[in-house]
C-alpha cells in the first residue's frame, strides 16, 4: 500500500531544530565563562538561523510541489523519527551541565543531519549539492563540538 508523504512535515521538523538549536546555542553562549566557548556558540547560533531561513524557503518553494509515493514501512520509519524528535523538543529543558548541554548540542546536530538526508530523498536533484552542502556544516558543528568538549571537560 502506497502512502503519500508531504515534504512539508520533514522541513517543518528542520525549521523546529534549527529554532530549538538558536536558542540551545544562544543560552549557552550566555552561560559560557569562557570566551573562546562564548564565541563558538555565538557562530552556531548564527549558522542555525541561516539554516532555518533556508528550509523556509526550500519550504516556500516545494511544498506545493512536491509530494512522494512511500510504502508503509518507510513511512513509519519517517513517523517514528518525527515522534521521537517532537518528543525529544518538547521535553522540559532545565538547568544543565556544561556535558548535558554539549551532548543535548550533538543530538539536535546528528538529529538535522538525519532529516536533511530523508528531506533530500524528496527535494528535486537541483537541490541535492545544496542539502549535502548543509550536511557538511552540520558535521562540522559536531566535530567542533567534539574539539571544545575535549578541551572543556
Amino acid at each position: 500500500m502506497q502512502e503519500i508523504f508531504l515534504l512539508e512535515d520533514l522541513l517543518d521538523v528542520l525549521i523546529d531544530i534549527e529554532v530549538m538549536g538558536q536558542g540551545h546555542y544562544k543560552d549557552l553562549a550566555n552561560q559560557a565563562g569562557d570566551e573562546k566557548l562564548t564565541g563558538l556558540f555565538k557562530a552556531l547560533a548564527k549558522q542555525e538561523e541561516a539554516h532555518e531561513k533556508l528550509y523556509k524557503s526550500l519550504k516556500e518553494q516545494y511544498v506545493n510541489f512536491t509530494t512522494s509515493d512511500v510504502d508503509e514501512e518507510y513511512m513509519a520509519y519517517l513517523d517514528a523519527l518525527i515522534k521521537d524528535n517532537i518528543d525529544f523538543m518538547t521535553q522540559k529543558k532545565e538547568v544543565m551541565s556544561l556535558e548535558e548541554a554539549f551532548d543535548l548540542a550533538f543530538r539536535l546536530e546528528k538529529d538535522t543531519i538525519l532529516f536533511l538526508r530523508e528531506a533530500q530523498r524528496h527535494l528535486p536533484k537541483a537541490e541535492h549539492d545544496k542539502m549535502d552542502g548543509l550536511v557538511a556544516q552540520e558535521q562540522s558543528h559536531i566535530v567542533m563540538l567534539r574539539q571544545y568538549r575535549s578541551q572543556m571537560i
